[in-house]
This record gives structure tokens, sequence and C-alpha cells, in this order.
């Protein structure tokens, strides 16, 4: 059970992770010192109180019973934007999903309700991949991706998701071992349907043919379990083990540090 007292648990969240987060607090310090100030919208300074703010919040969500990829992709975005405004970000899946509601009431069939979120998303919006630089960080913070319509796999499929579900569309991830990808599954006039998306792509759809190829391209050998659709859980454990990747090749240790608390915390939360 969580505790009442945030402020109780927070030296248990600096122990649990090794003592990782709170090494990360006293480098953003020196790191604060050092650097001075820096333009605010392109690379707030991660305050050590707001590092510390953001890592009970993040302790509470683990422990919680139920975990949400809105509320746990916000949480890993305030981690590095800590005067990050949650409901900003809300309110521009509001309107997305606004905008696509309204257009799929008009909608007549599964093809033309995903055609429809695509439409809107990948060529209106302009969401899409980021392919000249992969490996920016901001591709994986979801209000980074939100502003700059520019994200990798699994950050654009977040996109998707949490749009489709608030228009009640049965969108799911699934979890490729190097490309993320969306699955449409329901029943229509007795009939399941069952369609892939590829949201860093442009949306474009896949049958099981092409997703085969895409395994295969990357080395791994097809199964139907590659196409089981994941949980909120293991969806925000790959976007940090992306992070972590990417800080642990430009040698942030840093950063490398809070990101691997916060996984070490999402895969143990009572640890």
């Amino acid at each position: 059970m969580v505790s009442q007292h945030l402020g109780d648990d927070c030296p248990r969240l600096f122990e649990s992770a090794g003592g990782d987060l709170h090494q990360g607090l006293v480098d953003a310090r020196i790191a604060v010192a050092e650097r001075g100030w820096r333009r605010l919208h392109r690379r707030p300074l991660i305050t050590a109180t707001g590092q510390e703010e953001t890592g009970c919040q993040w302790l509470k969500f683990c422990r919680g019973e139920e975990l949400d990829l809105e509320t746990g992709s916000l949480l890993i975005a305030r981690s590095e934007y800590p005067d990050l405004d949650p409901a900003a970000c809300t309110d521009a899946l509001d309107a997305f999903a606004g905008a696509l509601e309204r257009r799929v009431e008009a909608a007549s069939g599964t093809d033309a309700r995903i055609a429809v979120l695509v439409d809107l998303l990948s060529r209106e919006a302009e969401f899409k991949g980021n392919e000249e630089d992969y490996y920016e960080a901001d591709n994986s913070y979801l209000n980074r991706v939100l502003e700059t319509r520019l994200g990798i796999p699994i950050s654009l499929s977040a996109i998707y998701l949490l749009v489709a579900r608030r228009c009640g569309l049965a969108l799911s991830g699934v979890a490729f071992p190097r490309h993320f990808i969306l699955k449409f599954d329901s029943r229509e006039e007795d009939r399941t349907i069952e369609m892939f998306l590829d949201p860093f792509h442009g949306g474009r759809r896949l049958g099981v043919k092409e997703c085969a190829a895409i395994l295969e391209s990357d080395g791994e050998s097809f199964s139907d379990e590659h196409l089981r659709a994941v949980g909120d859980r293991v969806i925000l454990g790959r976007m940090l083990g992306n992070l972590l990747n990417v800080y642990h090749s430009r040698g942030d240790r840093r950063r490398m540090n809070r990101i691997s608390a916060m996984l070490k915390l999402l895969q143990d939360p009572q640890e």
C-alpha cells in the first residue's frame, strides 16, 4: 500500500534504487552551478526539488493498483522537464480526440474509422518518425513529441493509443523486439477484424505477412506470440529502456541514473 505521506517514502525511493536517484539529484545541483541558466523551452534545468517531487510521484504511481499510459508517460516527461504542465498535454490529446470523435461518428465500418485516425494524426497533424535524428532523447518524451510532431515508434504509438482510447477505438500496443506497432482488434458483423498499424511510417497498415517481414529483417524468427498485445506497464518500461540506451550511448551518467531508478521501481515497486 502506498503511504499517505509521500515525503516519508522519498528516502526509501533513493535506497531502493541503489542511490541512483539521490546521486542524480546531487549531480543536478552541480550541473546547475556549472552551466548557469539556459533557455527553458528547449532544455529546462532539472532542479533538485522538481526532480525529487517527480520521483516521489513516480513511486506512488508504480505502487498503484493500476498503471495508465498517460499518467506514466507524463511523469517520465516531467523527470526531464520539471516545469512541464501536464494539463497542456492532456488538452492537446483531448483536442485530437474531439476532432477524431466527430469524424468517427460519420465513418462507416472499421476500415473507415482506422483511415480517419491515420488521416488525422499522420496527414493533418503530421506526426511522423524522426528518421534524421532517431536517437534524440526528446523523441521519447510525450510533451516534446506533441510539440515537434516527431518521435520513435513507441512514442508515436503512444499518441495514437491515447487519442484512440478517448474515442473507444480498440487499439493496443505490439512490442516487436526492435519496432513498436499497433494492433486493432474488434468484432464486426460476426467476424473478427485484426489489422496492424505502423505510426512511425505514416500509420501504414500491415498484414501478418508484413509483420513477419519486419521481424525477419531484424533477424527474428516470426511466431504468433510476437503479435500479442501488451499492457501499459510493458510500454512504459520500454520507453524507459529506450531512454536508458540513449543516455548510455552519450555517457550521460546523471540521466542514466535517473532513468535506471525509474525503471527499477516500475519493474519492482516494492523493492
